[in-house]
């Protein structure tokens, strides 16, 4: 109800008319507000005609204006079609003078246009022979860079021939080291195994003592 009575501002108004009518569609706050209130629906059916949110006489007020409105726009378009009429008879003049400015700007973008193309044939020509020599330059590149690969495969398959001698060369070196260390391990367990190396054990023994050697 405070928005209602706030002032003549209309959004207010349709917007506390709103709250109102949904209270008094509830039961409970319809009593309510008969309670504190004293308002019921005959209250709001008041409301409603007071606040005229929805402009119902403005509207008809703006009916009258819109039919004086349309009669004065009927003559004023009757004005205008008399001033189009005149402004057409004025525009067909120029469009024949501006239609002869365009057939002379048409003829002489012909000739602008034979000239490029005359000019166009000279660069094509220009670029074709661009292009040849391009191709020429490009063919003896690949050439060059084909003998530089064969000289690459020739290199490497030397390189590799060297490598597979120099991989041989090491197998054999190290099968003849494997059949030293064998003979070495061989020879150094037949030294332990021996009678003369048990026999000097004891005589080893108080050697290491005397030399304060607790190994």
């Amino acid at each position: 109800m405070l928005a209602v009575e706030k002032g003549s501002n209309q959004v207010l108004n349709l917007f506390g008319l709103t709250l109102l009518f949904e209270a008094l569609n509830d039961s409970q706050r319809a009593r309510d507000l008969k309670k504190f209130n004293n308002f019921d629906k005959s209250d709001f059916v008041k409301l409603t005609g007071k606040y005229d949110v929805f402009s119902v006489e403005t509207v008809s007020n703006l009916y009258s204006q819109l039919a004086e409105e349309r009669t004065n726009g009927e003559q004023t378009v009757q004005k205008l079609e008399m001033e189009l009429a005149t402004e057409r008879d004025n525009n067909k003049q120029v469009i024949e003078k501006l239609e002869i400015e365009l057939a002379t700007e048409r003829a002489n973008a012909e000739q602008a246009a034979q000239r490029l193309e005359i000019d166009l044939a000279a660069e094509k020509a220009t670029a074709e022979q661009a292009v040849q020599n391009l191709e020429m330059q490009l063919a003896t590149e690949k050439a060059n860079a084909e003998q530089a690969v064969q000289n690459l495969e020739m290199q490497l398959a030397t390189e590799k021939t060297n490598a597979e001698q120099l991989y041989k060369d090491l197998t054999a070196v190290n099968s003849e080291l494997t059949k030293v260390l064998i003979c070495a391990k061989k020879e150094i367990v037949d030294y332990y195994s021996s009678t003369s190396w048990k026999i000097t054990r004891p005589f080893r023994w108080i050697s290491r003592k005397l030399r304060g050697d607790n190994a």
